[in-house]
C-alpha cells in the first residue's frame, strides 16, 4: 500500500499489522515511478490486484506501468465519465476534463493486453 500522507501511513499500518504479506510505504506516486517503487519493495511482476486511485493522473500511472503485470486492475476514471465508452481526447492538465473516460481506460487495458 502506498500513500503520500503521514497520517493515513499509520492508519494502513495499524490495519495490516497483523498480516505480513502487506507493506505500506509513505511515497508520492508520479505519472512514472510506480515501476521504481514496486522494485524497490520486491513486488513480483506478475501479482493478482492493483488498485490505482489518486484523483489525478490514474491514467498515466497505469499507461507507464511497464514491468508489472497484475491480473486485475481497478483503476478510477472520470466520475462524470461513468459508463462513457467514447475514447475522447484526454489532457492530463486540463482540469474541467478531470480524468479519463471508461472508453479510454478500456482501450489502453486492450493495448496492455487485458480483455
Amino acid at each position: 500500500m502506498i500513500d503520500i500522507d503521514p497520517s493515513k501511513i499509520g492508519e494502513l499500518r495499524g490495519l495490516i499489522r497483523k498480516n505480513n504479506n502487506v507493506e505500506v510505504t509513505e511515497r508520492k506516486v508520479t505519472h512514472k515511478n510506480l515501476d521504481e517503487i514496486f522494485y524497490e519493495h520486491n513486488v513480483p511482476e506478475k501479482f493478482d490486484f492493483l488498485s490505482i486511485d489518486l484523483d489525478s493522473y490514474d491514467y498515466e500511472v497505469w499507461k507507464n506501468l511497464e514491468k508489472f503485470k497484475p491480473q486485475l486492475v481497478c483503476i478510477e476514471v472520470n466520475q462524470r465519465a461513468i459508463g462513457n465508452f467514447e475514447i475522447k481526447k484526454y489532457t492530463p492538465k486540463d482540469k474541467e476534463w478531470g480524468g479519463a473516460t471508461t472508453g479510454l481506460m478500456n482501450k489502453l487495458a486492450k493495448k496492455k493486453g487485458y480483455d
